[in-house]
């Protein structure tokens, strides 16, 4: 059985038709103060040199001394005029052509843009197009501030586009040891493990890259609030030890950052690699980790950026991350946390290598977002065991929001793979 819902996509024509209104509106009335601003530098001009001669016909008539004196004020007055009067004119020029100039570049793609304008002059533009749909100068002003502003600025640590997350959730074949030196070596049993793969791809363009990037997992729940608020991170997952298996990292393992090569590198090396494996690709390019930090709290693979990388993250690239780890079977969910603005996000989650049953799994989607979520848009393939969330070509989701698979697994904790309940 499939159950599948009908994907309603939005009419860009209708979007591009209200951008361009209001793109309309905002340069209508920046054009019609740059003419009402000529208009009075002209008035000004005709009303001064009418006076200026007058008075030189009374002094040429009169022969007057204090007409001619009176003149030199209208005078002056007059090129006062002529002067504002052709700053005005030269304004409305420059505005005609750097109005042509700023709609050619409004209708590029954002990378565009950004290359040629300034942050400060796309905010103010902006800015003034809000005001200009919403017709209210102040209700305009405080939208942007509270509503807009803020996604703006969080958008200049990247925005993600087509992103696509696969989960792949499967029983585990054997026992997996974890190298730590003895006393303190363990084993992920696949009585109470899962295996889990994950693959996230997506596009990304970053104003400005930092120096090093982060994946990585942390070992228990509570800690996983205080690695969100690491902005190094591309992706976190979450692979729950026991107590004691984290003690036996913390008796051997410090925390600290290990680098490649050096004193005592294979042994924390071997163990994080075995707890959870990582690939990192960006623009096609395979990273290798420079570092890795294992103890208690978690695992932590650090990737260096170097000035090549950093020019290819200048425009949208693809980047992939691959993650291999574990599962605890008592855990019967997998969140999702989306971290950053995102268009056209799919979540797939794949549970085919189980013993779980299609009728004990299922989506919860808490999406926040341009367009509220429909659910029509959840498909749930039980013959391939198989649940993908997808969104619209133009949707985009808002950096806090998520989704959940939840399930019941009927096979008693601890309990040899394959027995059923």
């Amino acid at each position: 059985m499939r159950r599948k819902g009908s994907e309603q996509t939005v009419s860009k024509r209708s979007i591009a038709a209200r951008e361009a209104d209001a793109h309309a509106q905002s340069l209508d009335a920046y054009v019609a103060r740059s003419v009402a601003s000529e208009h009075y530098a002209r008035l000004q001009m005709i009303f001064s040199g009418t006076v200026a001669l007058a008075l030189l016909a009374v002094a040429i008539v009169t022969d007057s001394q204090g007409a001619g004196l009176a003149l030199a004020l209208p005078i002056v007055f007059f090129a006062y005029a002529f002067e504002q009067w052709q700053d005005a004119r030269g304004g409305r020029e420059s505005l005609r052509h750097d109005v042509i100039a700023l709609s050619n570049v409004l209708y590029q793609d954002a990378t565009v843009i950004n290359r040629v304008l300034e942050d400060e002059m796309i905010h103010e533009y902006l800015q003034n197009l809000l005001q200009a749909a919403l017709n209210d100068e102040e209700f305009g002003r405080a939208y942007w501030k509270q509503a807009v502003r803020p996604f703006v600025e969080h958008g200049e640590k990247g925005f993600r586009e087509d992103w696509r997350y696969r989960i792949d959730l499967a029983s585990l074949p054997a026992s997996v040891e974890v190298p730590v030196p003895q006393p303190n070596a363990f084993a992920i049993e696949p009585g109470d493990f899962w295996n889990l793969g994950s693959t996230a791809t997506y596009r990304q363009h970053v104003k400005q890259p930092r120096d090093e990037y982060y994946v990585g997992c942390t070992f228990s729940l509570r800690d996983l609030p205080d690695w969100f608020r690491d902005e190094g991170f591309l992706l976190r997952e979450l692979t729950h030890l026991s107590s004691h298996q984290r003690e036996a990292l913390a008796a051997t393992f410090t925390g600290s950052w290990v680098e490649s090569g050096e004193n005592g590198a294979e042994a924390a090396w071997g163990v994080a690699a075995t707890l959870f494996r990582c690939e990192l690709k960006i623009a096609g390019r395979e990273l290798v980790p420079e570092a890795v930090q294992l103890g208690e709290l978690g695992v932590r693979w650090r990737f260096a950026v170097d000035d090549e990388l950093r020019e290819a993250l200048a425009d949208p690239v693809e980047v992939r991350i691959s993650v291999s780890t574990f599962q605890p079977r008592d855990q019967a969910y997998f969140p999702v946390n989306i971290t950053l603005p995102t268009r056209h996000p799919t979540v797939q989650f794949s549970y085919g290598q189980t013993t779980l049953s299609a009728e004990d799994v299922e989506a919860s989607v808490f999406f926040s977002a341009e367009q509220p979520y429909r659910p029509e848009l959840i498909d749930h393939d039980e013959e391939a065991k198989r649940i993908e969330l997808r969104t619209a070509a133009d949707d985009w989701v808002f950096a806090g929001s998520g989704c959940m698979f939840l399930w019941t697994d009927r096979a008693p904790t601890g309990a040899p793979v394959g027995a059923e309940s």
